[in-house]
């Protein structure tokens, strides 16, 4: 079985209308609030081979996780 089906196939992880399972938490918890935008603000678009070599050197001395979206390249 894969991990997707273990997920699929635990009924504490499923509720009705999309929402996330109950936590147990109080129920008097402030609403979260809605991330719009990154924190940092939105990075500017890499457009050249220099500034894409620097960002990559960046990647490669830090560590933990990050992101990359690469959906403007797909057009």
């Amino acid at each position: 079985m894969t991990d997707a089906q273990e997920t699929a196939a635990d009924s504490t992880l499923r509720t009705t209308g999309g929402a996330p399972p109950d936590d147990g938490g109080s129920s008097d918890a402030e609403a979260p609030i809605p991330l719009l935008e990154p924190r940092d603000g939105i990075p500017p678009v890499i457009a050249d081979e220099a500034t894409l070599a620097e960002v990559i050197a960046a990647f490669a001395a830090g560590s933990g996780p990050v992101a990359v979206d690469a959906e403007r390249a797909s057009g």
